[in-house]
């Protein structure tokens, strides 16, 4: 439209000229608000960027369980193939007194005397306790030691004023620890205190007490 103004919305309205009788007034009309955003619109655009970050965070928080399973499931593969190797480890070394056990039996006989039966099963026993202390195994003896649930088993007691109470005075088994830690206890016999013996007058007078009272024994 020609000779209209377009003004802000709040602007006055005035004359363009001051001669009289010819005023020409300027229109305002308002601005658009497709520009403008509500609260609402603001709201859900909102709502629509935390659902995009919560959709993504779930995303990486699966992935990362994922990798753990993985991890996990590799982790006890490996663990078990190691017990695996270890244990035909120990096989292959335990082989050798095997042969040497059924060498040793094929040998005896009538012409074979105790001395070398014995200095065979020397030899076997030292030869098994070599490869045995090659894998950790180590053993340990506690015989005059104070007991210690720890390290031994007690298996029995024995009444001796010898030695102080809780004294292990005899070891039926040795204890075995492998790389420090142990895998059987000793099994031992530890001291006690004798029983406390009543004399012969106190036997005698408890035995003259229960005669005047005429109680039965």
């Amino acid at each position: 439209m020609a000779g209209l103004v377009r003004l802000r919305p709040g602007s006055k309205v005035r004359p363009l000229n001051r001669r009289p009788g010819r005023v020409r007034l300027r229109y305002c009309v308002p601005m658009s608000n497709e520009n403008r955003k509500g609260p609402v619109t603001e709201l859900a655009e909102r709502m629509a960027q935390l659902e995009a970050v919560a959709k993504s965070s779930q995303q990486e928080l699966m992935r990362a369980m994922a990798d753990f399973d993985n991890f996990r499931r590799r982790v006890e593969r490996d663990l078990e193939q190691q017990q695996r190797a270890a244990m035909e480890r120990l096989m292959v070394d335990l082989l050798p007194v095997l042969d040497d056990f059924e060498r040793a039996m094929r040998h005896t006989g009538e012409g074979t005397t105790q001395e070398a039966v014995e200095r065979g099963i020397r030899l076997i026993h030292r030869q098994l306790c070599d490869i045995l202390a090659r894998h950790g195994l180590e053993g340990y003896s506690v015989c005059g030691q104070r007991f210690d649930p720890r390290r031994a088993e007690a298996i029995g007691y024995v009444h001796s004023d010898a030695h102080e109470p809780d004294t292990i005075v005899e070891e039926a088994c040795r204890g075995y620890e492998c790389r420090g830690r142990v895998i059987r206890p000793a099994r031992v016999l530890v001291s006690k205190p004798k029983p406390a013996v009543k004399s012969e007058n106190l036997d005698r007078q408890e035995d003259s007490k229960i005669a005047g009272t005429g109680e039965v024994v």
